[in-house]
């Protein structure tokens, strides 16, 4: 290590402290960012398997409805049932895609999210590296026997 004087040893020992102050706020605010993310692409999830359900409770209803029309024998009625099964059908499918494809991008996000977190654990480990080696300095510097100023040499 190379030779420094005290305060070379504490501003190292200060930058360290700062950076890791530095790191620890942003990651925590990153921290709770991602989890209301992840809590709101959650939320929008549950929202779209409870919009699938009904949709398909729907689909069912119109099947329903046009047997009753079919066994009715009213022709208009079964057209219109069967119109209507099939805008049924139709919602039922739009509503599939979109969960399916939600749930996609959840799992992504939170792949990244926990990549994000593996990162904020390294930036962490890193500060505290980067916080021991200044303080080893500090050490080394307290410890080491005192050179005579050159005032005192006079």
């Amino acid at each position: 290590m190379a030779e420094t004087d005290g305060w070379d040893a504490a501003d190292e020992y200060g930058a360290a402290e700062a950076f890791r102050a530095g790191d620890e706020a942003v990651s925590r605010a990153e921290e709770t960012v991602s989890e209301a993310w992840i809590a709101e692409l959650d939320l929008l999830l549950s929202r779209a398997h409870r919009a699938l359900a009904l949709a398909r409770a729907a689909r069912r209803a119109a099947g329903d409805r046009v047997r009753v029309a079919q066994r009715a024998s009213h022709p208009q009625a079964v057209v219109q049932a069967q119109s209507a099964l099939e805008q049924a059908w139709a919602a039922e499918r739009r509503c599939e895609q979109e969960a399916l494809e939600l749930r996609c991008f959840t799992a992504e996000e939170k792949e990244w999210a926990a990549l994000a977190a593996e990162q904020r654990e390294l930036t962490a480990l890193a500060d505290q590296v980067r916080l021991g080696t200044a303080f080893d300095g500090l050490r080394n510097l307290a410890t080491s026997p005192r050179k005579p100023r050159e005032s005192d040499a006079q």
